[in-house]
C-alpha cells in the first residue's frame, strides 16, 4: 500500500471518528460523554498519525502513537534528537492536544 493510500484511510478515519463523535456529545448522559472522549482520541491520533507519517523529515521513524484524554504519548524509535523534537513539535500542533509525553528512543547505530 502507497504512502499515500495510507494517509488518505487515516484521514477517513479521522473524519468517521469525527463524526461520531459530534453524535455522542450531542447526547445525554455520562456514558456519551466517555464516547465522545473516546471518539475525540481516536480523531486525534489520526491526526498525529497523519501528521508524523507525511513528514519527510521523519521517514525512517518508528513511531507508535496513544491518546488519552487529549495527551499524546510517542514511542518507538526515531534516528536521532533532530527527529525527537520534530516529532513532539508536530504532535503538539495538532488541535485538541493537551499534552505530549515523550517515549521515544534515539537509535543507536554503532
Amino acid at each position: 500500500m502507497s504512502r499515500h493510500s495510507v494517509i488518505a484511510n487515516i484521514l477517513k478515519t479521522t473524519a468517521i471518528a469525527f463524526s461520531i463523535s459530534l453524535g455522542a456529545q450531542a447526547a445525554d448522559g455520562a456514558a456519551a460523554q466517555r464516547f465522545g472522549d473516546t471518539a475525540m482520541d481516536a480523531a486525534i491520533n489520526g491526526k498525529v498519525a497523519a501528521a508524523l507519517m507525511s513528514d519527510p523529515g521523519l521517514l525512517g521513524a518508528r513511531i507508535d502513537i496513544d491518546t488519552q484524554n487529549g495527551i499524546v504519548s510517542l514511542a518507538g524509535t526515531v534516528i536521532g534528537e533532530r527527529e525527537v523534537r520534530r516529532a513532539l513539535d508536530i504532535a503538539s500542533d495538532i488541535e485538541g492536544v493537551r499534552r505530549v509525553d515523550n517515549l521515544l528512543q534515539v537509535e543507536d547505530n554503532r
